[in-house]
C-alpha cells in the first residue's frame, strides 16, 4: 500500500467526556501505515495539551470554533492531503490490520469509492463472546465527487443468514 492514508478524528471536548485517553491509543498503535489527525472543533477543555503531550505522532488541527460535525470535518479535511481520507468517531477503538484491507480494495476495483471496516459494539468486546448482528436490509446510495462529477449507485442491503 503505497497510497497517503489519513485518519481524521473529529474532536470536541474528548478529554473531558474520557474519549482521547480510552479510544486515541489503538488508533495511534495500529495505524502506522497512516497519518493520524485530529481536528478539534473549538474544545474549551484541556483535550489539545493533553494530545500533545502524550501522542506527539498524531497531527493536530485547532479549528477557532465548534462547526458541528460536516463543517468541522469539511474545514479540516481542506487542510490535508491525501488519497484516502478515514473519517473515524472518537468513539472508536480500531484492532491491528483495520486500515490495509480497505485501501487493497479500493486500489484493485475502481469501481469502489467508499468503504468500510466491520464494526462491532464495545460492549461485546469480550472474548468469545458473540456479537450481535442486527438484520437489516433496503439500499443505500453511495457517492463521489471527482472533480466536477458525481457519481452515485444505489446498493441492495440484504440482512445476513
Amino acid at each position: 500500500m503505497n497510497s497517503k492514508v489519513a485518519v481524521v478524528i473529529l474532536n470536541w471536548n474528548g478529554r473531558q467526556k474520557g474519549l482521547i485517553e480510552q479510544y486515541l491509543p489503538s488508533v495511534v498503535e495500529y495505524s502506522k501505515e497512516a497519518e493520524v489527525f485530529v481536528a478539534d472543533n473549538g474544545s474549551d477543555d484541556d483535550s489539545l495539551d493533553f494530545i500533545k503531550s502524550n501522542f506527539p505522532t498524531v497531527n493536530i488541527i485547532s479549528l477557532d470554533k465548534n462547526y458541528g460535525f460536516t463543517g468541522g470535518y469539511n474545514r479540516a479535511l481542506n487542510k490535508i492531503e491525501a488519497d484516502y481520507f478515514v473519517l473515524l468517531n472518537d468513539d472508536v477503538e480500531v484492532t491491528p490490520n483495520w486500515i490495509a484491507p480497505l485501501i487493497e480494495k479500493m486500489e484493485e476495483d475502481q469501481n469502489v469509492a467508499v468503504s468500510q471496516p466491520k464494526l462491532l459494539s464495545y460492549k461485546d468486546k469480550e472474548e468469545g463472546k458473540k456479537p450481535e448482528i442486527k438484520k437489516t436490509e433496503g439500499e443505500i446510495i453511495t457517492g463521489i465527487i471527482k472533480g466536477d462529477k458525481k457519481y452515485s449507485k444505489k446498493i441492495k442491503i440484504n440482512p445476513p443468514s
